[in-house]
């Protein structure tokens, strides 16, 4: 059987195509079902934030065991579990300072589900000798048809019902958990110690703080994109179509990776990426139509599609091999984590003070500042390619 059809292929496949879709309910319509529990914007800023930090203490620590045990599918399996207890606490938390606890709850084990899936991914890609998009293209398939579906029946059933399909899929997801495998590999004895030394490598860090000038906005757009949709004037539906056709855009981008990732080096792809949000931001700042930004969200394939993967590809290159798990999902903690953290809490501020268009005028603003900050990043990242030890394309 081909690669591109093998069983474990296929299962990992279907297991992130329900996985997105329950990350497409929580990204899209999570913020819009507070907003209907009458919650204003810096409280909303404050429970999405809540994630984000958690995430950033969760992530490393699930990271760390799944090198430890060298499984990442029982962890995610686990994850999962706890996952839909969390769920079932958070929906029936009505009070705001018990929410912050419950939503803390819910996405400690929500947080590292995303980073040692595509962890996996990658490793199966590898062992398949097939692309790592050709795999993720079905996590972004989940994500926007789920946000299109989504969308559609909240719209008529209400925001309310939110938790049920929450539910649904998380269960399905856990399903096929059951059916994916690990990647073996070659186990290097590992301790918490050990595991911060190999980490501890300069390039590694420098990148992960150059890109949160551009990962900042990117998440407070995740957050905040439902609401700015409302405040332009469109329901749930809208939102739904939003993500919908972004997530297309994004899935083309991984199902084409093979096409053209090779042509050029990572840094260079995750340059034009950083160009390319920073135009998109700046021109959603101006709108004063919902469908002139259901139109913009063509440019998500281009933007987070090209910037994340590749992304991904380069720290894969940097960390040693079985320390990816710790590696990614480091990558993950300040992609989404801290990223996210900011953003809800930044974010919340600057709509409640000013307004939605002033808030992506600032995130375009950032974007700018961090294309800047990767191109002296490529120059320093040339001069170490030598000592870094391992072939990493600049």
């Amino acid at each position: 059987m081909s690669p591109f059809f093998s069983n474990q292929v296929y299962m990992l496949r279907v297991f992130l195509f329900f996985f997105h879709s329950v990350a497409t309910l929580i990204t899209s319509f999570l913020p819009i079902y507070f907003q209907a529990s009458s919650l204003d914007g810096t409280q909303i800023g404050i429970l999405m934030a809540v994630g984000p930090f958690v995430s950033i203490l969760s992530q490393p620590f699930w990271g760390y065991l799944s090198d430890k045990l060298s499984t990442v599918k029982y962890i995610l399996l686990f994850c999962l579990f706890c996952l839909f207890i969390g769920t079932v606490v958070l929906f029936q938390t009505d009070t705001f300072y018990i929410l912050i606890g419950s939503t803390a709850l819910f996405f400690f084990f929500m947080s590292p589900i995303g980073g040692l899936s595509d962890s996996l991914a990658v490793k199966t890609a590898h062992k398949e000798g097939i692309s790592f998009g050709s795999i993720r293209t079905f996590g972004s398939l989940g994500f926007a048809i789920t946000a299109l579906i989504g969308g559609e029946i909240l719209q008529l059933a209400g925001v309310e019902t939110l938790v049920y399909l929450l539910l649904g899929y998380i269960l399905i997801a856990m399903l096929f958990s059951m059916k994916i495998s690990d990647v073996k590999q070659v186990k290097t004895p590992l301790t918490l110690l050990s595991a911060s030394k190999q980490l501890g490598i300069p390039t590694f860090w420098l990148f992960l703080l150059v890109v949160t000038l551009v990962t900042i906005p990117h998440r407070t757009n995740d957050t905040y994109l439902g609401i700015y949709v409302k405040a332009l004037g469109g329901d749930e539906s809208f939102i739904g179509w939003a993500w919908f056709i972004a997530v297309l855009s994004e899935a083309l981008v991984y199902a084409t990776s093979h096409l053209w990732m090779h042509r050029l080096s990572e840094l260079t792809w995750i340059l034009g990426a950083s160009l390319l949000f920073s135009l998109r931001w700046i021109l959603l700042s101006f709108l004063s139509d919902p469908l002139h930004l259901i139109a913009l969200q063509c440019l998500h394939g281009v933007t987070f599609g090209v910037f994340y993967i590749c992304a991904f590809q380069f720290i894969t290159k940097l960390v040693p091999a079985h320390l990816q798990g710790s590696g990614h999902l480091l990558f993950i903690t300040v992609f989404f984590g801290l990223s996210g953290m900011i953003g809800s809490l930044g974010g919340g501020f600057v709509i409640e003070t000013f307004s939605p268009s002033v808030l992506y005028f600032i995130m375009g603003l950032s974007s700018v500042i961090g294309s800047i900050a990767i191109v002296l990043f490529r120059r320093y990242a040339s001069v170490r390619q030598s000592t870094i030890g391992r072939s990493t394309s600049i």
